[in-house]
């Protein structure tokens, strides 16, 4: 049942419905106990019955939380209040930057997306250029790692995913996953990025998942002056594009050279 505005929910009082779908409720809030504008999504009650799928939802928040700090981006938890089980997020802060050594990184995210495979897709790592990029390891990580794992998640069995580094014309760099999924209709496009929002599709209700990655993704990216890319054929795949300016590039040595 929807939730009007001006209903109290423990510390939450509802300011309106931003949307409803297969995952869930959103509702724009305020917590009157911090004095700030909150999102919140009561997670639909199929979820909450399903251990499997509730421990997988659990797992997506903690990597949520890891490139969130309530001084630099947004934080999510999942809350119980009322009998009501929800999601929610706030935003705020600035980010610490330092030297990203990439060579170190490259070979983390192709382990992981091999872990997450168990051996059913090939997983290719191609790097042009050396080069490195200023900002926050921890939070390109998780940001990375996000598009890795969606490309693993939604690639069918033997199936081929890509990950790659190259130079732009400008002087700056892209990170990128490529797959062989099922792709993307082209009507969800200009909503992917969007807190909460899901392509519903069978596939989608199959694997599960939050709703946040690709909002992690656009977010780390916002406080890296980055942007983010999609094209997406159904059933040729997709390809997410991490773009950075000149001024986020490093030389390949210099992260060693002054032990940042």
């Amino acid at each position: 049942m929807a939730l009007s505005p001006g209903t109290r929910i423990g510390p939450y009082e509802i300011a309106a419905l931003i949307g409803a779908g297969g995952m869930g409720e959103v509702y724009r809030a305020d917590d009157l106990k911090l004095g700030q504008p909150v999102a919140l999504k009561f997670l639909p009650d199929n979820l909450l019955s399903d251990g499997a799928a509730l421990a997988r939802f659990h797992r997506e928040v903690r990597v949520a939380r890891r490139v969130s700090h309530r001084n630099v981006c947004r934080v999510y938890d999942i809350g119980d209040t009322d009998g009501r089980h929800f999601l929610y997020s706030i935003q705020s802060g600035q980010k610490e930057t330092r030297g990203v050594y990439l060579g170190s990184l490259d070979g983390t995210l192709k382990r992981e997306a091999e872990g997450l495979s168990h051996g059913r897709h090939a997983v290719t790592l191609v790097r042009t250029s050396d080069m490195d990029l200023r900002g926050s390891t921890d939070y390109l990580h998780s940001a990375f790692s996000n598009l890795v794992s969606n490309a693993v998640r939604y690639t069918p069995e033997g199936g081929r995913i890509e990950i790659s580094w190259q130079s732009t014309p400008d002087g700056g760099a892209r990170f990128a996953v490529a797959d062989t999924g099922h792709g993307i209709p082209a009507e969800h496009l200009p909503r992917i990025t969007e807190r909460f929002y899901r392509v519903s599709t069978s596939r989608s209700r199959e694997t599960g998942g939050t709703g946040l990655g690709l909002s992690i993704v656009k977010h780390v990216l916002q406080l890296h002056h980055g942007s983010l890319t999609i094209d997406s054929e159904l059933g040729v795949g997709s390809t997410f594009a991490c773009v950075f300016g000149p001024e986020r590039v490093l030389a390949f040595e210099t992260i060693g050279a002054t032990g940042s």
